[in-house]
Protein backbone atom coordinates (compact mmCIF):
# COMPACT_ATOMS: atom_id res chain seq x y z
CA UNK A 1 0.00 0.00 0.00
CA UNK A 2 1.47 3.33 -1.12
CA UNK A 3 1.11 6.23 1.60
CA UNK A 4 1.43 9.42 2.28
CA UNK A 5 2.30 8.82 6.07
CA UNK A 6 5.67 7.59 5.51
CA UNK A 7 8.59 10.38 6.01
CA UNK A 8 10.32 10.89 3.56
CA UNK A 9 14.29 12.25 5.09
CA UNK A 10 17.73 11.87 2.47
CA UNK A 11 20.77 12.17 3.85
CA UNK A 12 21.03 15.92 3.18
CA UNK A 13 17.93 16.56 5.82
CA UNK A 14 19.46 13.79 8.43
CA UNK A 15 22.57 16.77 8.01
CA UNK A 16 19.89 19.65 8.75
CA UNK A 17 18.55 17.77 11.43
CA UNK A 18 22.42 17.63 13.06
CA UNK A 19 23.24 20.96 12.29
CA UNK A 20 20.24 22.43 13.88
CA UNK A 21 20.48 19.97 16.47
CA UNK A 22 24.42 21.07 17.04
CA UNK A 23 22.96 24.46 16.96
CA UNK A 24 19.91 24.73 19.22
CA UNK A 25 23.22 23.94 22.22
CA UNK A 26 24.38 27.04 21.27
CA UNK A 27 26.45 29.06 18.22
CA UNK A 28 28.92 26.85 16.71
CA UNK A 29 31.83 27.98 14.06
CA UNK A 30 31.80 26.14 10.92
CA UNK A 31 34.80 24.33 11.57
CA UNK A 32 32.89 22.86 14.43
CA UNK A 33 29.91 21.56 13.00
CA UNK A 34 32.23 19.69 10.63
CA UNK A 35 34.47 18.83 13.40
CA UNK A 36 31.73 16.82 15.23
CA UNK A 37 29.56 15.87 12.80
CA UNK A 38 32.86 13.92 11.46
CA UNK A 39 33.46 12.65 15.08
CA UNK A 40 30.01 11.21 15.60
CA UNK A 41 30.59 9.56 11.81
CA UNK A 42 27.49 11.24 10.14
CA UNK A 43 29.29 13.29 7.08
CA UNK A 44 30.31 11.81 4.35
CA UNK A 45 32.29 15.09 3.17
CA UNK A 46 33.32 18.36 4.51
CA UNK A 47 32.15 20.01 0.99
CA UNK A 48 28.13 19.10 2.05
CA UNK A 49 28.60 21.14 5.06
CA UNK A 50 28.45 25.15 3.65
CA UNK A 51 25.43 24.37 0.79
CA UNK A 52 23.40 23.20 3.49
CA UNK A 53 24.61 25.92 5.78
CA UNK A 54 23.50 28.47 2.66
CA UNK A 55 20.39 26.49 2.74
CA UNK A 56 19.55 27.11 6.35
CA UNK A 57 20.84 30.67 6.61
CA UNK A 58 18.55 31.76 3.01
CA UNK A 59 15.72 29.96 4.76
CA UNK A 60 16.16 31.83 8.19
CA UNK A 61 16.78 28.65 10.16
CA UNK A 62 19.94 30.04 11.25
CA UNK A 63 22.40 33.15 11.50
CA UNK A 64 25.92 33.67 10.45
CA UNK A 65 28.39 36.30 12.00
CA UNK A 66 32.18 36.28 11.37
CA UNK A 67 34.74 36.49 14.69
CA UNK A 68 38.10 36.85 15.06
CA UNK A 69 39.67 33.60 16.89
CA UNK A 70 43.39 33.69 18.05
CA UNK A 71 44.81 36.79 16.41
CA UNK A 72 43.97 37.73 12.40
CA UNK A 73 41.96 34.85 11.87
CA UNK A 74 38.33 34.92 11.59
CA UNK A 75 35.66 32.01 11.80
CA UNK A 76 32.22 31.88 10.71
CA UNK A 77 30.09 31.13 13.62
CA UNK A 78 26.35 30.17 13.28
CA UNK A 79 23.48 30.62 15.61
CA UNK A 80 19.89 28.75 15.23
CA UNK A 81 16.63 31.16 14.56
CA UNK A 82 13.11 30.81 16.06
CA UNK A 83 12.19 29.68 12.89
CA UNK A 84 15.39 27.45 13.10
CA UNK A 85 13.70 25.92 15.76
CA UNK A 86 10.88 25.24 14.64
CA UNK A 87 12.13 23.50 11.31
CA UNK A 88 13.98 21.51 14.17
CA UNK A 89 11.37 20.39 15.44
CA UNK A 90 9.15 19.43 12.19
CA UNK A 91 12.54 17.21 11.46
CA UNK A 92 12.61 15.70 14.50
CA UNK A 93 9.39 14.89 14.66
CA UNK A 94 9.82 12.92 10.81
CA UNK A 95 12.69 11.21 12.10
CA UNK A 96 11.08 9.83 15.33
CA UNK A 97 8.09 8.85 12.93
CA UNK A 98 10.13 6.95 10.61
CA UNK A 99 12.32 5.44 13.05
CA UNK A 100 9.21 4.05 15.38
CA UNK A 101 7.98 2.63 11.88
CA UNK A 102 11.34 0.82 11.05
CA UNK A 103 11.50 -0.58 14.76
CA UNK A 104 7.76 -1.42 14.72
CA UNK A 105 9.12 -3.49 10.80
CA UNK A 106 11.96 -5.03 12.76
CA UNK A 107 9.96 -6.22 15.74
CA UNK A 108 7.46 -7.82 13.77
CA UNK A 109 9.67 -9.28 11.40
CA UNK A 110 10.92 -11.27 14.25
CA UNK A 111 7.24 -12.72 15.31
CA UNK A 112 6.42 -13.56 11.72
Amino acid sequence: MITDSIPTLHYKDLLELSILHLLDSGEVSSTGLIEELSRRELLKTEGLVFPILAKLKGAGHISGRHAAENGPTTRKFYSITETGREELHRLQALWEKLVAQMNDLIQRKSEL
